[in-house]
């Protein structure tokens, strides 16, 4: 990469104030929370593209949970299609890319995760009904004020691109409920009387109706006059003003990983092969909801303990209320107060002894006495979910773009490696560009923290530009747009 250089006494606070004093702390208490939780690999992937990292390749790590470079490629092709469905076809994956999006994607997928494992720290829990209350009054799925129903309301999940079956956008809402809870915890402290509401309200909101003179300062240049004295002493005294960032220019070899893969064939074959690797992707496990009464045996007299449980389960088989039993007997007391409502869990979320009870029962059932190093437990199973596993043909698209995307990153990287041996000193790039059938693109001149030219925000290379010297040419460098 070569260069040209150029040288060219106080009123009493209110609580508004007390809110508006501790915004930042109310921002920041969750981004600590978020830092605690993150992990970050891949050096390389901060310098490069999200949508470059491999299905399988861990991109981040929050609190044992791990971001994918393949969920990180579904969320980012979700949200270049909600781009395009509000802006339109002009709205192209290579401009998000020079906006930052890839990285605003990441930062919020961290987010949410470390959000989530806080959430579930503190004992935040979505139910079921919260997620159904949001999506009956989400508009989209809404006709004349009322929900349009299952079937129509599948039907629009699969018309999404990537299409979505309906426990994946469930748990989309669920994740988003409970990072609105979160906050909501983070900032419950705050109160505000209603004369401080009413005083912010006018502040924000009272108009009034002016009469205007308007003299413009136009209409007196032609009666003013400066000296060059005076403009030397003006200059002088506002030098920094005046001051004008250095500024460089560079010619360079783009290889497009953009236009690679529109030219990249991917056989359906390894379309195919790819889903099958990466089958545990698409497939949701059997899950089961349950509610349960639990017994505590800690520090208490094992028998009469099972003998006070063996009364609760004599109540249940003759018809008592289950949710209320629950309510009055069970010391779980996280579930007791919901009527022993446990959700939906998968195999492996409870201890062994009551996951193989609850699995091996069927909707409506309850159970005998289930003993666990907590206590005795008597289980109703409310309701099984079987495994489903989202279709090839549901995903191929998806599948497709990915694998196309990814074999011309390394397409793209392989010719970068080969190239950065051929050009040794400017003339060089002419002649290699030349062989490759390649344009030498010229920049204009920018400074450190403004976008390139042909290559849009580039950190990286303006850094590697700023550092060189008049005639040097630098090796390769990993921009939005490829190599």
């Amino acid at each position: 990469m070569a260069y040209h250089g150029v040288f060219i006494l106080g009123a009493p606070m209110t609580m508004l104030d007390r809110m508006r004093r501790h915004k930042n702390w109310l921002k920041w208490s969750l981004a600590l929370v978020c830092l605690a939780f993150v992990i970050f690999y891949i050096p390389d992937f901060l310098r490069g593209s999200g949508a470059d990292a491999a299905s399988g390749d861990t991109i981040a790590k929050v609190e044992g949970h791990e971001i994918t470079g393949g969920e990180f490629r579904r969320t980012y092709q979700a949200q270049l299609q909600a781009y395009r469905s509000a802006y339109g076809g002009n709205m192209s994956e290579q401009l998000l890319k020079q906006l930052g999006i890839e990285q605003q994607i990441l930062q919020q997928m961290v987010d949410e995760q470390a959000a989530l494992a806080e959430g579930a720290r503190l004992g935040v829990e979505v139910s079921d009904e919260e997620v159904r209350q949001r999506i009956f009054a989400t508009p989209a799925f809404q006709e004349n004020g009322q929900f349009i129903g299952d079937q129509r309301y599948q039907q629009l999940l699969r018309m999404q691109r990537p299409p979505m079956i309906p426990a994946e956008f469930e748990d989309g809402i669920r994740r988003s409920l409970t990072v609105e809870k979160l906050r909501t915890l983070l900032g419950g402290w705050l109160s505000i009387p209603d004369n401080e509401i009413d005083q912010e309200y006018r502040r924000r909101n009272d108009k009034v109706k002016l009469a205007v003179v308007s003299l413009t300062t136009d209409s007196f240049r032609t009666r003013a006059n400066a000296t060059d004295a005076e403009v030397a002493s003006y200059f002088d005294a506002h030098k920094p003003d005046f001051k004008m960032p250095e500024k460089r220019k560079i010619r360079y070899l783009l290889i497009d990983i953009d236009a690679l893969r529109t030219k990249t064939v991917v056989p359906p074959a390894d379309v195919e092969r790819a889903y099958n690797d990466g089958i545990e992707q698409y497939t949701t496990a059997e899950q089961v909801r349950a509610s349960h009464i639990l017994l505590k045996t800690e520090g208490k007299d094992d028998a009469a303990v099972k003998a006070k449980a063996e009364d609760v389960l004599k109540q249940s088989k003759a018809g008592a209320d289950f949710s209320e039993l629950a309510k009055k007997y069970s010391e779980d007391e996280a579930s007791a107060k919901n009527g022993g409502d446990l959700d939906y869990f998968g195999r492996g979320r409870m201890v062994p002894e009551f996951d193989q009870a609850a699995f091996a029962m069927q909707p409506g059932q309850t159970s005998d006495l289930v003993k666990t190093q907590y206590g005795y437990h008597i289980i109703k199973l409310v309701d099984k979910k079987p495994a489903t596993t989202r279709t090839l043909a549901d995903v191929r698209q998806q599948l497709t773009d990915q694998l196309a995307y990814e074999r011309a990153q390394a397409q793209a990287a392989d010719l970068a490696q080969t190239l950065e041996q051929q050009v040794r000193k400017p003339a060089d790039l002419d002649k290699v560009a030349k062989a490759q059938g390649l344009a030498v693109q010229e920049s204009g001149f920018f400074a450190r923290d403004e976008p390139i030219l042909g290559l849009g925000p580039s950190p990286e290379a303006s850094t590697r530009a700023f550092n060189m010297k008049q005639g040097e040419v630098s090796g390769t460098v990993r921009t939005s747009r490829g190599f």
